[in-house]
């Protein structure tokens, strides 16, 4: 399994660099978000993009395991009620029956 890590890591730092490398060319103004940027390398506004994109959507996935942690704690806060109110259900009498109820047929004769 390392050896297969490691041909993998291996072949993406030699995907990055050849992406670098055929990228190096200058841009002339790149605008972000009011902000101009002068003869910045094409593959500096390409890591950027990646590295805002990846940051974006951590984030993203960092809120939704959020609420869906939030929701398990809610659905298992409310299985424990649950589950106490039919065990104490389980340990009340039943009203109507009394030992003495002609009615009620005993397993044991």
């Amino acid at each position: 399994m390392w050896l297969l890590r490691t041909l993998l890591l291996t072949a993406l730092v030699v995907a990055f660099v050849w992406v670098a490398i055929e990228n190096s060319d200058p841009v002339e103004n790149v605008d972000l978000f009011g902000y101009e940027f002068a003869s910045v390398r094409l593959f500096v506004v390409m890591f950027a993009s990646a590295l805002l994109g990846f940051v974006v959507g951590l984030l993203m996935s960092a809120l939704r395991e959020l609420r869906l942690r939030m929701q398990l704690s809610s659905e298992r806060k409310e299985r424990g009620l649950l589950e106490r109110e039919v065990t104490d259900l389980r340990a009340a009498p039943i009203e109507g029956l009394s030992d003495d109820d002609p009615s009620r047929t005993s397993s044991m004769s």
